[in-house]
């Protein structure tokens, strides 16, 4: 057996079959065995598994035991000369595990290796190729001075971004996702350590195999898609975070405690908690980021309101009513407090973030709840009409930054309803079901300008009564010839990186691109399809950079 694949899965069944299919492709050479350990998912994977992959060895559990026990059950079946860990939401191309298992037999001395890993929008994931994570190292790294610094060999230890990320090199650790290691090794160190429950067992493994004298090495000369953290999105975001904190704490007191004896263990240990607090109160900020605002807002419409009936009308007899400070804090706490929890109740925090008719029915709960409160309380039954402004004033506020939002998501949302002009990566079987597909749907409002070739010398300049405009390496030129809104890939032995990097030089931030996955028939067979949302492709966009209306769309999605 030359090659045993290890997938841990745990509710990602759409990936988790993309994956399978592009592993089946990329294993037509050589003598493989697949088999996936299913950690109680409940979305029905297990089921699609034995359904569509009955080639596929799969290992059932009854709770979720992490992924370290997890790829330990596989490793205790495997058979293979090589063993090869990898996420369910990746996508490998078809040289992918030949060229790794061609590289490992021709470099006795490495014990594992890794290929290059690519984002969904084509740029690199830094873990594929890295350091450890010495206290140093992270200090650099939690201090900004990596990225500062990205070519330098100090500062940047961790990321390894000052080495040539298209050569291949030699690296401290890979990444999980994409792990090819040569059994010899696993049998000497052993199998991964199930005290890493999420996190952090990747890096562990790799320390172990170059302190047992293996190299490890990076390279490039192939590269699959990781849709990153695909399995984490499954958990609760604390639960998460806390894992990966955990796992940086459980490495460095492991490995680097007798090594730092001038650096206290109890310091390195508060310096990963402060860490870890700082992470999660990041994004407990981020979550609280619309009630602040509002809380800004309500409070500014509360202070006018104040200004206006006090000082502005009847100027300048008018005064402030003689209340202590803490009176006037209890006033605009109150007040706060009422409108924030009417805007919760009615749904501004959830679903209807951005819906002013929604806002607005929250600003007039919170009317008559302030009016509840100060008849109850007359001590701050200081002025009527401030209560009215203030309902007047937050009605224009906190409805009106809602409303621009909200035209914002329509106008891009009629942005993505109307006809879609799109260009065909490849002419194969896949390319010509894609097209008689659009053309038999035309609520679908794809309009195919043409298709493009991966071969240098294309024998027909029409296919399906569509034209065949050119190559891949015309695909800048054909961009710019084309208002192009797609680009759907139907073949995968064109890179992805090439077609995103052409696409980069073409300046055309707003072309999308669209993966046609291996299982695109069978889903459609199995869904009614009423719209372009209803396709399942695979959003491999390049995004190159922030402009305005890609931080317009970030800020409202």
């Amino acid at each position: 057996m030359d090659l045993s694949i290890i997938i841990v899965s745990y509710n990602v069944r759409r990936f988790l079959r993309q994956a399978l299919q592009t592993l089946l492709d990329a294993s037509k050479e050589l003598q493989t065995e697949i088999l996936v350990v299913d950690n109680n998912s409940a979305d029905g994977s297990k089921r699609m598994i034995r359904r569509e992959f009955p080639e596929v060895k799969l290992i059932c559990n009854s709770d979720n035991p992490g992924f370290a026990r997890a790829n330990n059950q596989a490793l205790s079946e495997c058979k293979g000369k090589y063993v090869l860990l990898i996420n369910p939401d990746t996508i490998v191309r078809p040289d992918t595990l030949g060229k790794m298992v061609d590289f490992l037999d021709q470099h006795p001395e490495a014990g594992a290796a890794g290929c290059k890993i690519l984002n969904p929008d084509g740029s690199l994931q830094l873990s594929c190729h890295r350091g450890f994570p010495t206290p140093r190292s992270a200090l650099f790294k939690l201090t900004g001075l990596s990225t500062l610094f990205p070519h330098s060999p100090r500062f940047a230890s961790y990321n390894l971004s000052y080495l040539d990320p298209d050569r291949i090199h030699e690296v401290d650790a890979l990444s999980g996702s994409f792990m090819m290691v040569r059994r010899e090794a696993v049998e000497q160190i052993g199998p991964l350590d199930e005290t890493f429950f999420l996190y952090g067992e990747d890096i562990d493994w790799c320390y172990r195999i170059k302190k047992a004298g293996w190299k490890i090495f990076y390279v490039p000369t192939t590269e699959i898609i990781h849709f990153k953290g695909e399995s984490a999105k499954r958990a609760p975001r604390l639960k998460s975070t806390i894992a990966f904190y955990k796992a940086m704490h459980i490495f460095v007191r492991k490995h680097f405690g007798s090594a730092y004896l001038p650096l206290p263990g109890w310091l390195l240990s508060l310096g990963i908690a402060l860490c870890a607090i700082f992470a999660v109160v990041g994004k407990f900020i981020g979550r609280l980021l619309l009630p602040l605002t509002d809380f800004f807002l309500v409070n500014l419409g509360l202070w006018v309101a104040l200004l206006i009936r006090f000082q502005w009308v009847n100027w300048p007899q008018s005064q402030m009513p003689s209340f202590s400070i803490g009176q006037w804090v209890t006033v605009f706490v109150a007040f706060s407090l009422i409108w924030l929890v009417s805007f919760y109740f009615i749904g501004l925090y959830d679903k209807y973030k951005y819906h002013p008719w929604r806002a607005l029915t929250g600003v007039f709960i919170g009317f008559a709840g302030i009016i509840f409160f100060v008849f109850f309380i007359r001590s701050y039954h200081f002025s009527r009409l401030v209560i009215l402004y203030s309902g007047v004033l937050n009605s224009l506020l906190v409805a009106g930054w809602r409303a621009v939002a909200w035209q914002i998501l329509r106008s891009h949302k009629s942005r993505r309803l109307r006809r879609q002009k799109a260009l065909i990566v490849g002419v194969e079987e896949n390319a010509i079901y894609f097209l008689n597909l659009v053309r038999q749907h035309p609520e679908l409002n794809y309009e195919i300008l043409g298709f493009v070739e991966n071969s240098n010398h294309p024998e027909e300049k029409i296919i399906e009564g569509v034209n065949l405009l050119g190559t891949i390496e015309n695909l800048p030129e054909i961009l710019k010839d084309y208002k192009v809104d797609e680009i759907i890939v139907t073949t995968q032995t064109v890179p992805y990186s090439q077609l995103l990097s052409l696409a980069s030089d073409s300046r055309s931030p707003n072309v999308h691109f669209k993966l046609l996955p291996n299982s695109f028939r069978t889903t459609v067979a199995q869904r009614k399809i009423r719209g372009r949302e209803d396709l399942p492709l695979i959003d491999i966009s390049y995004s190159p950079q922030w402009n305005l209306k890609r931080l317009w769309r970030e800020i409202f999605k």
